[in-house]
């Protein structure tokens, strides 16, 4: 597993650059270190980043009907409860995804 960045632990979205290596969705991070860059866990995670999650097809939990309330990746999360609170008030089904991906520029699209 890469290793983070030094810091206060704290990690960004998946889907918007930051100062920190890695983002706040271990698989998504998992997909672009292992396949993509390397400093994208290492050091930042940049607009290289940010681009390998859409051209590596990186998906994560968010991208998945769980069950569970919300998903592990703190924008899409947000973007999409707020068009449906459902997702964070019952569970994450289906329907979560579809508006994670068709209106939060999830999942790759």
């Amino acid at each position: 597993m890469p290793m983070m960045a030094a810091g206060n632990g704290a990690r960004g979205a998946c889907t918007s650059a930051h100062a920190t290596g890695g983002c706040e969705d271990p698989v998504v991070q998992q997909c672009v270190c292992d396949q993509g860059d390397q400093a994208c866990c290492n050091s930042a995670w940049d607009t290289i980043c940010v681009s390998l999650v859409q051209s590596l097809r990186c998906k994560g939990d968010c991208c998945k009907a769980t069950g569970s309330l919300g998903c592990s990746d703190a924008a899409v999360e947000s973007c999409v409860c707020a068009l449906s609170a459902d997702c964070c008030s019952k569970r994450w089904d289906d329907f979560c995804t579809i508006v994670a991906e068709g209106k939060c520029n999830a999942c790759g699209k």
